[in-house]
């Protein structure tokens, strides 16, 4: 006999409108339809099939990505974080949902994330400065990219000297945080459907990028985001490239972001101390990995410079899709499963930098023990003593 669980329905209903869940996005997450949720949430039915199963109540709670003892909270006892005012500056290309829902419940996630580093700030005694936002005249792209490469101390010898597109989303990220902005990926979203956002706020403002994207695409997000925060712009975006691009602050954010990865001038001194004059992948790559970026940026910025023609830039793009699509193909076929997971630095790859120091010196000066970093974290705690030696190699 199934066991029910006589959760609270004011705050089940409660939890779905604060976290702008849709009924179309539970169903297709649980198998939950509009009629089983509405029942469970009408206080005026209160007969035992009336509530879910124990089994049921688990599994919406993974859906609303709560904890399973908020649905027998008084719903008045809720946190009451709302989420703000965005503009959607997504494009609906094939297969991407108009719902928001994942969206939703991902920037509900980074909020209280933030919370989190805020509370466990003021616990350390450390103060948290405001941010000051810069203000960047005109509308120039290179003199945005020369401006934020300043303002964010970005240095183009400590950029070459690093090893990998990781290490140099690892730099861009802390160099960004350290300005006093919150950066956080986000989960349970395709990136079809986002690859990043921003939160305009006096106090660390949040720039939220995709964890499934790769390094590269990382490095990009977070300075496409930036350009929208230094605009005064809370947005969610899907795209970053420019034949999709239909928004005019879209291209821009763009232009700017590759400028600040790959500026030209110094794109230009590589191309003339290689002396190329034609541009192939095999030359793309050598450039990418110089400045630590995809090859995708390297061949917009070459076409934005006019290095390249639009049907060259079109035949580079189509042959990198194809290759990476072969890969994963033959990754498939091999039955190759790829490299094993390292959760402790994929976990530290995923959070604020910030936190990750807050939380190591929380667990040092014995304000949390080893479980409850494991679990502001969703990990096992046996993966948390290397984790933290991950964040203290990157802070020493």
């Amino acid at each position: 006999m199934a066991v029910r669980a006589y959760i609270n329905k004011n705050t089940l209903q409660a939890l779905r409108g604060l976290k702008k869940v849709s009924f179309a996005y539970i169903e297709k997450t649980t198998t939950f339809t509009q009629a089983i949720i509405t029942k469970w949430e009408d206080v005026s039915q209160v007969d035992e099939k009336s509530y879910p199963t124990i089994v049921q109540a688990k599994k919406l709670a993974e859906c609303y990505r709560v904890p399973f003892a908020a649905f027998f909270l008084e719903h008045d006892k809720l946190p009451q974080s709302n989420l703000p005012n965005m503009v959607n500056k997504r494009i609906l290309l094939y297969g991407v949902s108009e719902d928001e829902s994942s969206v939703n419940l991902a920037i509900y996630d980074l909020l209280n994330k933030r919370d989190l580093f805020i509370e466990t700030s003021k616990e350390l005694g450390n103060e948290i400065e405001p941010f000051v936002m810069p203000t960047i005249a005109g509308d120039d792209v290179v003199a945005w990219g020369q401006a934020l490469r300043s303002y964010f101390e970005l240095n183009l010898s400590e950029q070459y000297r690093l090893s990998s597109k990781r290490q140099f989303y690892l730099y861009l990220r802390n160099k960004v945080e350290r300005k006093g902005i919150f950066v956080n990926c986000f989960s349970g979203v395709r990136v079809e459907e986002c690859r990043g956002f921003v939160i305009v706020d006096k106090v660390l403002p949040i720039i939220g990028i995709n964890a499934e994207d790769r390094p590269p695409a990382k490095s990009f997000s977070i300075i496409h985001e930036v350009v929208h925060l230094f605009n005064n712009v809370s947005s969610f975006c899907n795209v970053f490239f420019d034949n999709a691009a239909n928004d005019a602050d879209e291209v821009f954010c763009n232009a700017v972001a590759g400028e600040v990865l790959v500026p030209s001038d110094a794109l230009d001194v590589i191309i003339r101390e290689q002396r190329y004059s034609v541009f192939n992948s095999e030359t793309i790559k050598f450039i990418a990995e110089r400045f630590c970026v995809s090859r995708e940026v390297i061949t917009r910025r070459l076409l934005n410079m006019g290095k390249i023609v639009q049907n060259e830039y079109d035949t580079l793009i189509t042959l990198f899709a194809t290759e990476l699509k072969q890969e994963k193909e033959k990754a498939k076929a091999s039955g190759d499963k790829g490299i094993p997971k390292n959760v402790p630095r994929e976990t530290f790859d995923k959070i604020s930098n910030q936190l990750c120091i807050a939380l190591l010196h929380s667990f040092g000066e014995g304000l949390m023990t080893r479980y409850d970093v494991a679990s502001y974290l969703a990990v096992k705690s046996r993966h948390i003593e290397k984790f933290l030696g991950e964040v203290y190699a990157w802070n020493r």
